[in-house]
């Protein structure tokens, strides 16, 4: 960083001459930085000043400058960008000052690129603290100027060191340079204080499959809920594996779940990325497609949680160590505090923990090392936490137990055949080194016959949950249920019809129970007008939710039309197979009736039907009556 300098215009037509000024020899007794001291260029100030002096154009004229921190630091090389190469280019500013500590920061960065889409920028601090600053938005846009204040990421951190600049790109065919970057600080000056061990750690959650049908369907609007895993938590970011849907048309979008407030929007092909950071854990993924073209969709890797704490003795400094008992909170992992490294103790020797005992001992229930015993299995397979209603599977098989802070700690004999794998539904065990790792997914708990399910329970084996008979505004898809008997399958076939509040006609109360909540006796009826001679005509849906693993589903279609060539209907599937069911057949005759049944697809037949009726001539007009789906 070379000297600034100030122009001051006392008089025109003047020439510069300088007043006496102070020689080098003068300077010699300056032995550390002083901002402040006198100056007659950058050589007669410490490395991480400049001198800051006035040129005269007239006299008298100031004999000598100051000495002022930088504060501005520049990247002005610039470099080229690697072509569809997640590694990037990396540019470095290195600030060479006394210790101090960032007060502000904030970084300018220009760069000449085809499509702004591609690019991810990464500002990194001496610390290792990383702030994404642009992340693959902007698509076909020309270049990427920014101004970003960091003062909130950084505030507190060593300034001196390495900073770093990474860019990189994320597709291929569009190029570009990293031009310039600057960086501003403000300091505090002094050391900064000690970073107190195990803060600022970032938490990978294990999450259940989150993703959408692939290809997804037409007229799609869906919410996955992520605050079971990461709500709570002060800041969250999620991995996707794959990201792919209708350029403009069709969006992924992540939602603030309080809120509600689209956070991001995401489309076209994206491959694999995460996303920037968000200040809520309470997250939200939400799909939005149009009716026409549809794409492979999205799947979700996994969330990960911001928190203050550890998970493991690497968060920790040098004579600390991360507690080992397991702890597992409701919503996203507890970040423990670190602890000194505790010395082991004996047999019979007091403990707080087992890290206060031998290898071979450990803490027992009245606060002393103790050998291995043996503990039931069911005080681990379904232990429970406070505040959380569901079990947790911890380990299975001989058990040596201990108490945790919030859990159950569990060591196993070698009692399994390595990589073998047990799946319980819920919790997938593999064996590792002769004992049983397993997954801890919270499961919902299992509940009887007569007692409330669908809000965070299910019904055991043999029993259905029926969500009863709620009627007129209130009935909802998802209301609590009753755990009833499973009735018999198939159904007597008498035709008794009853109406789901999901729109589905079932043929008695039988075939009903179980699969979707009543809503009142008699088939589902419409009574929606076709407009006349428009071929947007109107749209009808209804979503089948079970039973489970149908092979074939029946549409059934009832319309009062005077003139049945001017129909054309179709229904989407789930899987967004279109099957046209007329396209102006039948020329003047009245009405229309259809009755068909189709092969299930990759979505198992469950999902959104969507039917399509238009009226495309002018004079007959009808009505939509009748439309169901039933999976068989």
């Amino acid at each position: 960083m070379r000297a600034h300098w100030t122009l001051v215009l006392l008089a025109l037509g003047c020439v510069a001459q300088p007043g006496e000024r102070l020689t080098n020899d003068d300077l010699t007794t300056k032995q550390e930085a002083r901002v402040g001291a006198a100056c007659i260029d950058d050589s007669g100030c410490e490395s991480w000043e400049h001198c800051n002096r006035i040129v005269c154009i007239t006299t008298p004229c100031p004999s000598d400058g100051t000495c002022q921190n930088i504060t501005r630091w520049y990247d002005n090389e610039g470099a080229a960008i690697p072509d569809d190469d997640p590694t990037g280019v990396t540019r470095t500013i290195s600030v060479d000052r006394p210790a101090s500590t960032v007060a502000n920061a904030h970084v300018s960065v220009n760069i000449d690129h085809t499509w702004r889409g591609d690019l991810r920028v990464v500002l990194r601090s001496p610390a290792g603290t990383e702030e994404v600053l642009h992340d693959r938005t902007g698509r076909d846009a020309d270049d990427l100027n920014l101004g970003v204040d960091v003062t909130r990421i950084f505030e507190g951190e060593t300034a001196v060191g390495d900073w770093q600049l990474v860019v990189s790109d994320h597709a291929a065919q569009d190029t570009g340079r990293l031009l310039t970057w600057r960086l501003e600080l403000d300091y505090v000056e002094g050391a900064p204080e000690p970073v107190e061990d195990g803060r600022d750690v970032w938490a990978q959650v294990e999450v259940p499959t989150i993703a959408s049908e692939h290809d997804y369907a037409n007229d799609t609007d869906q919410v996955w809920d992520l605050t079971p895993f990461s709500g709570g938590a002060e800041r969250a970011r999620i991995r996707f594996s794959r990201l792919e849907t209708e350029r403009g048309y069709d969006f992924v979008e992540i939602l603030d779940q309080d809120t509600g407030a689209v956070l991001d929007r995401f489309d076209g092909d994206q491959g694999a990325f995460t996303t920037r950071e968000y200040e809520t854990g309470n997250l939200g993924i939400r799909l939005v497609t149009d009716y026409s073209v549809t794409a492979w969709g999205f799947a979700m890797e996994y969330v990960e949680t911001f928190g203050l704490g550890c998970l493991a003795d690497d968060d920790c400094g040098p004579g600390l160590q991360c507690p080992t008992e397991v702890v597992r909170c409701i919503r996203f992992p507890c970040f423990l505090s670190c602890q000194p490294e505790a010395s082991s103790g004996g047999e019979g020797d007091a403990c707080d923990s087992s890290l206060d005992c031998d290898a071979d001992l450990y803490c027992g229930a009245a606060g002393t090392c103790e050998r291995d015993g043996s503990c039931p299995s069911g005080d681990v397979a379904e232990c429970s936490m406070e505040g959380n209603d569901y079990p947790v599977i911890l380990c299975v098989g001989t058990l040596r137990c201990e108490a945790g802070g919030c859990g159950i700690q569990c060591h196993t004999t070698e009692i399994c055949a390595e990589g073998e794998v047990r799946d319980d539904g819920c919790n997938t065990c593999t064996c590792s080194g002769g004992a049983w790792a397993c997954t801890e997914r919270y499961c919902p708990p299992v509940v009887g016959e007569g007692e409330a399910c669908g809000a965070g329970t299910v019904c055991d084996e043999g029993l259905v949950c029926d969500r009863g008979r709620t009627t007129g505004v209130t009935c909802s898809s998802d209301q609590t249920g009753v755990c009833v008997l499973e009735p018999p399958r198939p159904c007597t076939r008498e035709y008794v019809p009853v109406c789901a509040c999901n729109g589905q006609t079932f043929g008695n109360e039988c075939e009903r129970r179980g699969i979707a909540p009543y809503a009142h006796e008699g088939a589902c009826t419409l009574d929606v007008a076709i407009p006349d001679a428009d071929a947007e005509g109107i749209s009808q849906r209804i979503t089948v939710t079970s039973p489970q693993r149908p092979e074939t589903y029946t549409v059934q279609v009832e319309i009062d039309h005077s003139w049945r060539g001017d129909l054309i209907v179709w229904l989407d599937d789930p899987d967004g197979t279109r099957h046209v069911l007329t396209n102006r057949e039948g020329g003047s005759a009245d009405g229309f009736e259809y009755t068909g049944t189709f092969d299930v697809g990759p979505s198992g037949g469950l999902g959104t039907y969507t039917l399509h009726v238009s009226d495309n001539a002018t004079y007959d007009t009808g009505v939509l009556r009748f439309f169901n789906v039933r999976a068989n």
